[in-house]
């Protein structure tokens, strides 16, 4: 995989069972080289779309929020029930007009916007005005009433948006309400600070394999469209007013003049096509070498070889390679699952390998 397109980025389906490697540290590095690389290009490229349907700069007041964002070198271990990057307000020496539960004033923006992966091989965008359990809302019905008074001004637009973009939002509880408005400045007295945290909008959900032509494209297409909502809970958060209507009107208009992207699907080019005429022929590595091994001896043969093709040398944390465990001696040749069989080596040199050679590519 180019590490920097967008149009060659997947996300293959035995991916999940990192997840499940049973050692943690190991567990957590390999989620990091895996899923990284990838999501920042998911991250770069709705960034780019986003400075094109709005006209701003979205680094000016975003920064870059990930999980888990565990160090190699670390004391001790936090487990991580998913992995997720996107971005996040700034931190600004400012006091934020919401509080701690301290009672004292934020200085960390409780928004953010984020693709995150699930252990079940699940793909969303997830929204959360009022995360992180620190913020004490229930003393800042203000700047809950700004929310929802930005919101107001320009519902029937934010409805029409969810509703072209499959955009949904629950809470843990079991309320319903009419809008997103309704539902932030609404919740019930008796719960308010538990029900306002607990308000997730997401987008569809996709499970891996996803790539450009199965999901990515519209997770992506959901992460542009929910920008303004986060810019503005992050801006009314900092004490200012937001053109949050200009804003999606912004939107609205990029859609009418390039109705594709919001409304339907791009057709198929000759180029965009995702798999080669029938009559072509096709040279598939060993069918049998995609039978999964066990997850343990997977990951420790991928950190043996240092993460790192053993053919080409492109590695999964530089260059968002992906990595596949090779059988130099191939199954249906006698070959087995020992060690000694086994080396990395990125899809590419995997496919033009094929089962009809038997050559070891590791360093001695």
């Amino acid at each position: 995989m180019d590490k920097n397109s967008f149009d060659e980025l997947k996300f293959e389906a035995k991916y999940q069972e990192i997840f499940h490697v049973p050692d943690l540290p190991t567990r957590l590095n390999t989620l990091q080289n895996y899923f990284f690389p990838r999501l920042e290009v998911l991250v770069k490229e709705s960034l780019r779309e986003i400075e094109e349907v709005y006209g701003v700069n979205p680094y000016e007041n975003m920064t870059i929020v990930y999980r888990p964002n565990h160090r190699k070198e670390a004391m001790s271990n936090v487990d991580s029930e998913s992995v997720f990057m996107g971005v996040s307000g700034k931190r600004h020496q400012q006091k934020l007009i919401f509080r701690r539960k301290s009672g004292q004033y934020a200085s960390i923006h409780c928004s953010s916007l984020i693709y995150e992966i699930y252990p079940d091989g699940a793909l969303t965008v997830v929204l959360q005005p009022f995360g992180y359990g620190y913020v004490r809302l229930d003393q800042d019905n203000n700047y809950i009433k700004l929310i929802a008074d930005s919101l107001y001004k320009c519902i029937d637009k934010v409805e029409k948006i969810f509703s072209e973009n499959g955009i949904s939002y629950t809470f843990t509880h079991n309320f319903t309400y009419t809008n997103l408005a309704d539902a932030i400045l609404n919740s019930p007295e008796e719960d308010e600070y538990l029900s306002r945290y607990s308000l997730y909008i997401f987008s569809p959900t996709y499970y891996f394999p996803t790539s450009r032509h199965r999901g990515l494209w519209e997770v992506k297409r959901a992460f542009v469209a929910l920008y303004p909502i986060l810019d503005s809970f992050i801006t009314i958060a900092k004490g200012q007013t937001y053109p949050l209507e200009m804003m999606l009107d912004k939107l609205i208009d990029y859609q009418f003049t390039k109705g594709w992207y919001f409304s339907r699907r791009k057709e198929w080019t000759d180029e965009d096509k995702p798999f080669k005429k029938a009559q072509d022929e096709i040279n598939l590595p060993e069918l049998e070498s995609y039978q999964f091994i066990r997850a343990g001896l997977w990951w420790e043969i991928l950190a043996r070889d240092k993460w790192t093709c053993c053919s080409c040398g492109r590695s999964a944390k530089e260059h968002g390679t992906t990595l596949h465990v090779d059988h130099i001696v191939p199954r249906s040749k006698g070959g087995t699952d020992n060690k000694e069989n086994l080396q990395a080596l990125c899809w590419k040199c995997n496919i033009g390998k094929s089962n009809k050679d038997m050559t070891d590519l590791r360093d001695k």
